[in-house]
């Protein structure tokens, strides 16, 4: 498969609320600049559609998780309009796959990144 046919095997499992499921292929083994790049084809797609990027996020940021991982270093993805819920928003449980809670961390930046391109030459 070619990075375009991961990014919409991808995204077709994300609208179907069944995230991943194409990882389970023996066959499917990707760098980290590979994964970079099914992410930004992902966003074009999701852009063309009419979905906003509106913030970053970043994760694996600490030596155990990035061992766990068997990665070198943090790794950052986008956050899309249609994810954001304001507080005291009602959300569906067949809405999630897996769901699990996680706690993260949100920052506002002073500056904001160049571009979504200045993040994938500079990962």
């Amino acid at each position: 498969m070619n990075i375009h046919e991961i990014a919409a095997c991808l995204l077709e499992e994300f609208d179907a609320h069944k995230p991943g499921a194409i990882f389970g292929r023996s066959e499917l083994n990707l760098s980290i600049d590979d994964a970079y790049d099914v992410q930004f084809e992902i966003a074009a797609m999701r852009e063309a559609r009419g979905e906003r990027v509106t913030g970053y996020k970043i994760g694996c940021i600490s030596a155990t998780m990035q061992k766990q991982l068997r990665i070198d270093r943090p790794v950052f993805g986008l956050v899309w309009d249609s994810e954001l819920h304001r507080s005291g928003a009602h959300l569906r449980a067949q809405d999630f796959s897996d769901l699990a809670i996680e706690g993260e961390i949100a920052v506002r930046l002073g500056d904001d990144v160049p571009s979504s391109q200045w993040l994938h030459n500079n990962p």
